[in-house]
């Protein structure tokens, strides 16, 4: 089989890329946290960037994803490093013998057969993206958080663990993350909740209203400029959403309204049937996206265990 470990390294080098994205990534940052020599990382390096995956700066060095982690996929990663000229997956062997009565059919016994595997492997690695190492790099990291070997200079800002160093910026990164993971999944599982606002008028407001997506770390909702709550929120930006759970379990959920003419997002939340039935185009002029600022609240329950804060 063509398939070597130039794929897991490939995926633990995006992983770095974007853990560590707060600092210059290097070929021997990640030699270090691969445990391989930092002449094989270069050599992958040029053939994801032959693929277009990311961009390497020249001179100073460093690193750069050129697409969201959503829109690559594990097929593009191993289309880059691990393809075979002929994209074959099997290495068939070169010189059957065609004066054997097996050796001359065993071609039309095994290319379908082979090909029918590598359409399969194909179509599974197309349904997995480098979001999802994010989102479980950020899990098994903060399950880890209190048992995992790293010790923090605080003269220095560094986190030092048995086999490499990070900032303990990306580090907090990742809790970060995965403390968002948890809102975001709440948010998704019950997904109308409500928004409070403060009224032009001075008393309090509460209108159903539909999370969107994360990206970038920002949670995003949408709504129509013409409306009374986008009017509320132009005059006092500060909001809380709230919903409960079948299982007595709720969130609230407190942050400033940023309303930003992102059609990277309003494109997104058009991947949703209710949205696109109201706006129809991302260019409406009525169609807003906002995100909250400095978001944080907490989810709790009925059991008397304390609130997840966030």
């Amino acid at each position: 089989m063509q398939i070597s470990s130039r794929f897991t390294m490939a995926i633990h080098m995006f992983a770095c890329i974007d853990t560590f994205s707060d600092q210059k990534m290097t070929s021997d940052f990640m030699a270090a946290s691969i445990g391989t020599n930092p002449v094989i990382i270069r050599k992958i390096l040029q053939q994801l960037k032959a693929a277009g995956l990311i961009e390497v700066a020249r001179g100073t060095g460093g690193v750069t994803i050129t697409r969201p982690l959503e829109q690559i996929t594990f097929l593009d990663v191993y289309k880059a490093v691990e393809c075979a000229p002929d994209e074959q997956l099997f290495h068939f062997h070169e010189n059957p013998n065609q004066k054997c009565p097996v050796g001359k059919n065993i071609h039309n016994v095994l290319d379908k057969r082979l090909l029918e595997v590598q359409r399969a492997m194909e179509e599974k690695l197309s349904e997995m993206t480098l979001a999802d190492v994010k989102k479980d790099i950020a899990v098994y990291t903060e399950k880890s958080y209190k048992s995992f070997d790293v010790t923090i200079d605080i003269t220095t800002s560094q986190c030092y663990s048995t086999t490499t160093r990070c900032n303990k910026q990306s580090y907090n990164k990742l809790r970060r993350y995965y403390k968002m993971q948890k809102v975001v999944e709440f948010l998704q599982k019950n997904p109308v909740q409500y928004l409070a606002t403060v009224g032009r008028d001075g008393k309090a407001k509460c209108r159903p209203f539909m999370f969107c997506f994360e990206q970038d770390g920002k949670l995003w909702f949408c709504t129509n400029n013409t409306k009374e709550v986008y009017k509320d929120m132009q005059e006092n930006p500060e909001v809380e959403v709230s919903v409960s759970s079948p299982e007595y379990a709720w969130i609230r959920l407190h942050g400033k309204a940023v309303f930003e003419n992102n059609m990277s997002v309003k494109e997104g939340c058009m991947n949703n049937p209710i949205v696109k039935g109201q706006y129809q185009t991302t260019d409406n002029p009525i169609f807003e996206v906002f995100y909250l600022e400095n978001p944080h609240g907490v989810i709790a329950d009925f059991s008397g265990n304390p609130p997840y804060e966030f």
